[in-house]
């Protein structure tokens, strides 16, 4: 039987053919459903029907809160068009915008772990355009591209700074692009604290030891010595694209190249 993927997003969309056939499904292979269609009434009816036919049929398994690969960010009140996020999730592309932080880093692992049991591989394609924030959530979404089969190719447009450069920089070598006029920038670890003595000491000493995994990373990426990273991150260092892929942070002054069009005849989803 032919597999069909259905995906219900934040205003509830699906395929038209579900919807002919919502009675009689044929074999589904994933269903991807995010929290906010959850939230809806509707979407909890949707939900019900999904679970309650797998666990009756085994037809297909629904995957609740898989939610990532489709939480866009809002941008003065619009939402990027469900049928975009479903385009971008088939074309296998991550979008890394604003700061990064937990739920952030939350949302850009959840796709990476999709994509690659999707197909284990093809290559993702990060897109990054972000001032960076947390360490910690930082580190976390380098440590999952890292560990995946597929290899990650990274791209920044407008800007990637702090630990957003850290993610351009740790892409695939050979595929880490930067647009023509985007701008990187590396510095050290910044962070605060009020307290005792001797709990500010052991948070200086974790920022420490923080910005050393940060150090050890972008030597291991840019192939420059410690020495050399520790020297180009002592104030806010602020780099054109040649300049970044002088120290070695990107391999390509670009973007990356266009989504094949021989499959872009995607059928557009509809609104319940």
């Amino acid at each position: 039987m032919n597999k069909n993927k259905i995906i219900a997003t934040g205003s509830v969309f699906i395929e038209r053919k579900f919807i002919r056939n919502c009675g009689k499904v044929a074999h589904i292979e994933d269903i991807v459903v995010d929290s906010a269609a959850r939230g809806m009434n509707l979407g909890k009816k949707i939900v019900g029907f999904l679970t309650d036919h797998a666990q009756s049929t085994g037809c297909y398994k629904v995957i609740l809160d898989s939610a990532a690969a489709f939480r866009q960010p809002f941008s003065r009140g619009f939402r990027t068009p469900p049928f975009i996020s479903s385009f971008l999730l088939e074309k296998r592309s991550i979008n890394v915008t604003g700061l990064i932080d937990d739920e952030n880093a939350e949302s850009i692992i959840f796709q990476l772990m999709y994509f690659e049991y999707r197909n284990p591989k093809a290559p993702i394609q990060m897109i990054i355009n972000s001032g960076g924030r947390l360490i910690t959530s930082g580190l976390a979404v380098y440590d999952q591209m890292k560990a995946l089969k597929c290899h990650v190719h990274t791209c920044c447009v407008g800007n990637a700074a702090s630990m957003a450069a850290v993610l351009l920089a740790g892409g695939e070598k050979e595929f880490r692009y930067a647009s023509a006029n985007s701008s990187v920038m590396i510095h050290s670890a910044i962070g605060g604290y009020q307290g005792s003595s001797k709990d500010v000491q052991i948070t200086f000493n974790q920022l420490m030891a923080e910005e050393d995994k940060i150090v050890l990373a972008l030597a291991r990426d840019t192939g420059s010595s410690i020495d050399v990273i520790r020297k180009c991150i002592e104030r806010d260092n602020f780099m054109s694209p040649q300049q970044a892929k002088h120290l070695g942070l990107i391999d390509i002054i670009g973007t990356l190249p266009p989504f094949p069009r021989q499959n872009m005849n995607i059928p557009r989803p509809t609104m319940i």
